[in-house]
C-alpha cells in the first residue's frame, strides 16, 4: 500500500478560497496519478473536482467551491488507472555536498494499480450572498499598503466595487492575484472626476496576475470594479491589493497608464 500525507487548512472564512495541497508518498512522492476531490456540503449536495499536479513533481493542488456555511466533508481519491504513476524526487530540496553535488533526478514507475483515499473536513464561516457591493456608494475600502482583500464572483454578472485614496504623489499599482476556480478577472479603474485610468482583462500568456500601474496625486480618490471577463461565469476567487509597485521587474518596468484626456 501507499501511505498518504495530507496538508490542509480547515477553517475558511468567506470569501477566502478553499485551497488544498495533497501528496501521496512511498519513500518518494508519486506523480502522474489521477486524483479527484469529492466534496459533500452540509445540505448533502456533492461536487467532484479534479486535482492537478501543477509542477509534475507530485504536488497536487486544488481550489474547492462552496455555497454555504458549515462543515463540508472532503475525500481525496488517488488512483493509477493507466499505470502512468511514477516515484520522483523532482520536487525535493537537497543540501549540496562539499563539491556541489546533489542526488540525480529519479523517475521510477510505480507499476502497481492502487486506489487510496484520504478524508478530512473544512468549515466555512461568514458566508453571505455577496461579498462586496455592486455599487460605488457601498464600495469596500482598500488600503494603499499592498494588503490584499479576498473576493468572490457570487453570480453571473457580479461586480465587486472597491475604492481607495492616494496617500502620496507617484506611481500606484492595483493588482488581482491568487486566481482560483477559473477566475478570469476584468478590472476597471476610474478617477473621482469619472475619467478612465484602466480598463482591461487578465491575459495568462503575458503575466501571472492582472495589474494596472498609474500615476496619482495625494488625496485623489479612485473607484475600482472587478468582474469576471466571462459574463456567464460564477464562483471564481481572487485577491485584490493597491499600493506602491513591488520590487519586481514585472511591476517596476510595466507600462504606466496616464490619464485619458478628451479634447
Amino acid at each position: 500500500t501507499c501511505p498518504e500525507r495530507l496538508n490542509w487548512m480547515n477553517q475558511i472564512r468567506y470569501p477566502d478560497a478553499v485551497l488544498f495541497n495533497v501528496h501521496l508518498e512511498k519513500q518518494l512522492p508519486i506523480a502522474q496519478m489521477n486524483v479527484v476531490a469529492h466534496v459533500t456540503a452540509p445540505n448533502g449536495g456533492t461536487t467532484t473536482v479534479p486535482v492537478l499536479d501543477r509542477t509534475g513533481a507530485g504536488d497536487y493542488q486544488v481550489a474547492l467551491p462552496y455555497q454555504m456555511n458549515g462543515a463540508h466533508t472532503l475525500q481525496f481519491v488517488f488512483t493509477n488507472p493507466n499505470n502512468k504513476a511514477v516515484f520522483t524526487n523532482a520536487g525535493a530540496t537537497y543540501t549540496a555536498g562539499p563539491n556541489g553535488e546533489t542526488p540525480p533526478l529519479t523517475i521510477e514507475p510505480v507499476n502497481q494499480a492502487f486506489t487510496i483515499t484520504a478524508s478530512t473536513l473544512f468549515t466555512i464561516t461568514d458566508f453571505q450572498a455577496d461579498d462586496h457591493a455592486d455599487v460605488q456608494a457601498q464600495a469596500t475600502v482598500l488600503t494603499t499598503t499592498n494588503t490584499s482583500v479576498a473576493g468572490h464572483i457570487d453570480r453571473p454578472g457580479d461586480v465587486d466595487m472597491f475604492t481607495f485614496v492616494a496617500d502620496r504623489d507617484g506611481a500606484f499599482v492595483v493588482r488581482i492575484t491568487d486566481l482560483a476556480l477559473g477566475m478570469q478577472p476584468h478590472l476597471t479603474i476610474t478617477r473621482g472626476d469619472g475619467s478612465s485610468v484602466f480598463n482591461g482583462a487578465f491575459d495568462s500568456n503575458t503575466s501571472d496576475y492582472l495589474r494596472a500601474k498609474f500615476q496619482a496625486t495625494t488625496g485623489e480618490r479612485f473607484a475600482v470594479a472587478v468582474m469576471d471577463a466571462n459574463a456567464n461565469a460564477q464562483g471564481g476567487f481572487y485577491r485584490i491589493s493597491a499600493g506602491l509597485p513591488v520590487a519586481s521587474a514585472l511591476e517596476q518596468n510595466s507600462q504606466i497608464f496616464l490619464p485619458l484626456v478628451t479634447r
